[in-house]
């Protein structure tokens, strides 16, 4: 491949736009992206269980299901237990340990 066809390459991805939802998130070419804008989407949901397992249940690959689970229960420890009750890998199980195992991080802020 020649530099200027390279660089007409790059140009042409660096074009594609952002994605607007979570689903669209799944369209992105690389894996890592595609965890860290669902990840961003999710979050959106500011807190809502029911908004955040449903989107949640719509990830097929269990490893980033798992990293989506552990990222969203280490944000609110309020909501580790219900999140880690759905983790299925047992790297994911042993992050949701970490967190679960923290509860002062559970408790409300100005707590004795």
């Amino acid at each position: 491949m020649t530099l200027l066809a390279l660089l007409a390459l790059l140009a042409l991805l660096a074009c594609q736009p952002e994605p607007q939802s979570f689903a669209e998130c799944a369209q992105l070419s690389d894996r890592t992206d595609q965890a860290n804008c669902q990840l961003a989407f999710a979050r959106l949901q500011g807190g809502d269980p029911a908004a955040l397992i449903a989107l949640v249940e719509t990830v097929e690959d269990p490893i980033v299901r798992d990293f989506l689970l552990v990222s969203l229960a280490t944000d609110d420890p309020h909501l580790a237990a219900n999140l880690c009750g759905m983790v299925s890998t047992a790297s994911g199980q042993e992050k949701c340990r970490q967190v679960l195992g923290r509860p002062h991080l559970q408790m409300p802020r100005g707590a004795p």
